[in-house]
């Protein structure tokens, strides 16, 4: 069986055959106006992200969830743009090219969208990816057996015979139901499936609070709703009297899809257990609440630049996920705001001091392990209310 990089490589090369065909049939007729410029554009930006997340050298899930979304993308566009090119001329072609691409990849962009958003917090549980994200695929899959088991049948059957007529009339019936009934309800299910999941993460990030899980989820949040807005775009745009102005359409997608590829490019994904349990008893819980405010205290190891929760994880004989799960039961905070209160603790100190007393309010951020007097500034008006320089000649006053 050939892996993620020979399957994708194999369909970006079928796919790239039938870009350059199509955009020739374009140049030839002479239809190369402004707003199939933008389209044959969206369809050469769709392909080129799924073939670059498709062979990139060291391929995360979520890579290669995001070139099968893209990938949905570029058959509807494509579809799109043959459809510019044959018009009503060729409708034989079009309804096979319609009912083998079109109508299935259609069922594959919410589910491609949803399983993208689900790899970027990746479940350390996780037994078979292939089997928990192929069953998202099966409306589509068959769809697209019964229109190629229709499509077989319409040569063998005459065309004089009624079945013939029936079963032209249960194919158009079907492909219309799967694209105004069943997309539809894709395109609000699935985005649905994928909030309720963002608001999940977000109550267990909030124990962890590091610069990779947040960013990890906005992105989450961002794709969500961008993906949202762009099927209310489309469909919007399918009202008559706004087709005149379909080049904006294309315009955002074109944003959306550069956005999407540039944003898939810079993301991490976060391992993460999905599930939050009850980690640890409530002897475990404060003997290392215990060693924890014991290291603190003897070590001041929040006078660190570069503390982060896995350093002083491992400075106290634990690992980062029980560290996180104790600061929050525990203290109630997560890990920033934990260290920053002994550090405000540190600064107050240090500015009553008579020994530091001409000193700036920078180098006491940076004595007390703040990288900047900015991040101080805000930290220390969150604990007390008032600035530092406020604070100091408070004291000094009384």
């Amino acid at each position: 069986m050939c892996g993620f990089k020979e399957l994708a490589l194999n369909l970006n090369v079928f796919g790239i055959h039938i870009l350059f065909y199509t955009y020739m049939f374009v140049c030839l007729n002479n239809l190369m106006e402004t707003k199939l410029i933008i389209l044959a554009l969206l369809v050469v930006v769709s392909f080129s992200g799924s073939l670059w997340f498709g062979l990139k050298k060291k391929r995360k899930e979520s890579d290669k969830r995001l070139m099968f979304f893209l990938l949905g993308l570029f058959g509807i566009l494509l579809n799109t743009l043959v459809l510019h090119y044959f018009g009503t001329s060729n409708t034989h072609f079009l309804v096979v090219y319609a009912s083998l691409l079109f109508f299935p990849m259609c069922l594959t962009l919410s589910p491609s969208m949803y399983l993208y958003v689900v790899s970027l917090f990746e479940n350390l549980e996780a037994r078979n990816i292939l089997a928990e994200s192929i069953k998202h695929y099966y409306l589509s899959i068959g769809l697209w057996v019964l229109n190629t088991f229709v499509y077989l049948a319409l040569y063998i059957v005459s065309t004089d015979h009624e079945l013939y007529g029936l079963l032209n009339q249960t194919r158009t019936f079907i492909n219309f139901f799967a694209l105004f009934v069943v997309f539809i309800l894709q395109v609000i299910y699935y985005p649905y499936l994928c909030l309720k999941i963002h608001k999940k993460r977000r109550n267990i990030v909030k124990t962890i609070a590091d610069e990779t899980s947040m960013k990890v989820l906005d992105w989450m949040l961002q794709f969500t709703i961008l993906f949202i807005i762009t099927m209310i775009s489309i469909y919007t745009f399918m009202i008559p009297i706004l087709e005149e102005y379909k080049v904006l359409l294309r315009i955002y997608l074109i944003l959306f899809l550069l956005y999407t590829i540039y944003r898939g490019l810079k993301n991490e994904t976060y391992t993460l257990e999905i599930e939050r349990q009850e980690l640890l008893d409530r002897e475990t819980l404060k003997r290392i609440s215990q060693k924890l405010e014991r290291h603190m205290k003897e070590t001041k190891a929040f006078l660190k630049h570069d503390l982060t929760v896995k350093l002083l994880a491992s400075d106290i004989g634990t690992n980062a996920k029980y560290l996180s799960y104790v600061i929050n039961s525990v203290f109630n905070k997560n890990f920033s705001s934990y260290i920053n209160s002994y550090r405000i603790d540190n600064a107050k100190d240090l500015l009553v001091s008579n020994d530091h007393d001409n000193v700036t309010i920078e180098y006491i951020a940076n004595m007390t392990g703040f990288k900047s007097k900015s991040s101080f500034n805000t930290a220390f008006r969150k604990l007390t209310e008032m600035t530092p320089t406020e604070y100091k000649a408070l004291v000094k006053k009384a």
